[in-house]
């Protein structure tokens, strides 16, 4: 495993973030067991998404055996815990005082929104998240989004950290916001390092060939699409959700990149990718991919 400082707050932390949400039917014993696959794997990093009781009790039974110096532990905000979406001062100091509580974690290293939209957050909501801030329940405030919401956020320069999708497929914008970030001394978090448009990519139904009349001349089916990143299923030793993260975690702007699992082999396998090379020739192949899919999504926007 790696390590990467956290912006400039001199934070290291483990190149993976294992994020965690609530799995049905999990005991908390089975929690114990997929954060202590993190830790033997040298992740340090941990977001807790999910507000089961088991996943904190779980979590804190494994934790409890690591300095909490060491360690570099958030939570996801923006949900009650009947699900429903919650960014009021009330909810949010709730949720993470439960956290330290059940967890015995004394304060947590960040809480993150969840993509909040330009008008859901409440001038009270983003007091009490200063507050515990100052009172030393959290070390940073992190705000996460994909749409334009999230400029505003940055410019706020009340958030610590930024949580953005980045993958094979991000463009000018995502590289625009982490700039937004950097200027400000935000440290960065990459997600969606392997999007569903490239996990279920043979997902899609082929095109059907023309129906002729019984007269007219049966014309040939048409050629299969060519697949750009066919490369994703073809690198030997190699699974596609592999690359795609080998792929994020070249972008030296991200401080970490969020992974998300259940089983402790699957932490075993992502967690060797930081110390693996891409194999030679495969960074030529991901370029080309790139530039046709952006080719295309240019042309279909000029036909528009």
């Amino acid at each position: 495993m790696r390590y990467r400082p956290l912006g400039a707050t001199g934070v290291a932390v483990s190149t993976l973030t294992l994020s965690v949400e609530d799995n049905p039917g999990y005991r908390a014993s089975e929690w114990t067991a997929l954060a202590y696959a993190a830790l033997e794997n040298g992740i340090n990093s941990f977001e807790i998404v999910g507000r089961d009781p088991a996943v904190i009790e779980g979590l804190a039974e494994a934790f409890s055996s690591v300095a909490r110096r060491l360690l570099f532990i958030g939570m996801r905000l923006g949900y009650s815990a009947e699900g429903r979406r919650d960014f009021s001062a009330t909810c949010m100091a709730g949720a993470t005082q439960a956290a330290i509580s059940r967890g015995n974690l004394d304060y947590l290293d960040f809480v993150m929104l969840d993509d909040p939209a330009g008008d859901e957050l409440p001038p009270e909501g983003l007091r009490v998240l200063k507050e515990m801030k100052r009172d030393g329940k959290v070390n940073q405030l992190g705000v996460r989004g994909r749409d334009e919401a999230i400029e505003a956020y940055i410019l706020t320069e009340a958030f610590d950290v930024l949580s953005i999708p980045y993958n094979m497929q991000s463009g000018w914008r995502e590289r625009h916001r982490m700039r937004m970030a950097q200027d400000r001394d935000m440290a960065v978090i990459g997600h969606d390092y392997y999007p569903d448009s490239l996990a279920n990519r043979n997902a899609l139904e082929p095109i059907a060939p023309p129906k002729a009349g019984w007269l007219a001349p049966r014309k040939p089916a048409p050629p299969p699409p060519i697949d750009p990143y066919a490369f994703l299923d073809e690198t030997q030793n190699w699974t596609g959700e592999e690359i795609c993260l080998a792929y994020a975690l070249t972008e030296p702007a991200l401080a970490t990149v969020e992974i998300h699992c259940h089983q402790a082999d699957v932490v075993e396998a992502l967690a060797d990718v930081p110390d693996r090379d891409l194999p030679n020739g495969l960074g030529s192949r991901v370029e080309m991919a790139r530039f046709g899919s952006t080719g295309a999504a240019a042309a279909a926007a000029g036909k528009a």
